[in-house]
């Protein structure tokens, strides 16, 4: 069954309980985590969506112990992703954002708290959509998308639109 999707939607206005302010990664940091920020926050949003309360997913976790991205220096989403499927997400109360890679504890998965307790929230499944349609669909439908591009230099000079590498 095709979904007719209207000539305007903003999720915000439908989900206003649902809308938590920007992430305040603060200036003195020097952490390029917006792909966990960015993942989280969608997370969130669908949580919300589903429960109608809000929730802090812990970021510093995924910049500590997710093996597969590279902390403060970037990583990706569809890891992330990933990892909330296999193991879940904790809140930020059980492990806060420092803004700096830390090591992770060799025993953090079993020692954790809100892990033992199993206080955690999981991914049920997710897909990778490229075509516009279809990414308005699941917006429509099922709330906020995670969006990610590889930044080129001539991005820095790019005004509207869609973007392509040029």
């Amino acid at each position: 069954m095709e979904i007719e999707l209207p000539d305007s939607y903003d999720w915000r206005e439908n989900y206003p309980q649902c809308v938590q302010p920007i992430m305040d990664i603060g200036a003195e940091y020097n952490c390029s985590a917006s792909y966990a920020f960015a993942t989280l926050g969608v997370v969130e949003d669908r949580i919300c969506m589903a429960n109608n309360k809000t929730v802090k997913l812990s970021s510093q976790e995924l910049i500590n112990c997710d093996p597969n991205q590279f902390g403060c220096e970037g990583g990706y989403t569809n890891k992330i992703l990933e990892w909330g499927r296999k193991k879940g997400f904790i809140t930020e109360e059980c492990m806060e954002y420092t803004g700096k890679s830390e090591e992770c504890e060799v025993d953090h998965m079993e020692n954790n708290m809100c892990r033992i307790e199993n206080q955690i929230y999981k991914v049920n499944d997710y897909c990778i959509s490229f075509q516009a349609e279809s990414i308005k669909r699941e917006i429509f439908k099922n709330g906020p998308v995670i969006g990610q591009i590889q930044p080129y230099t001539d991005l820095l000079a790019y005004k509207e639109g869609s973007y392509h590498k040029t």
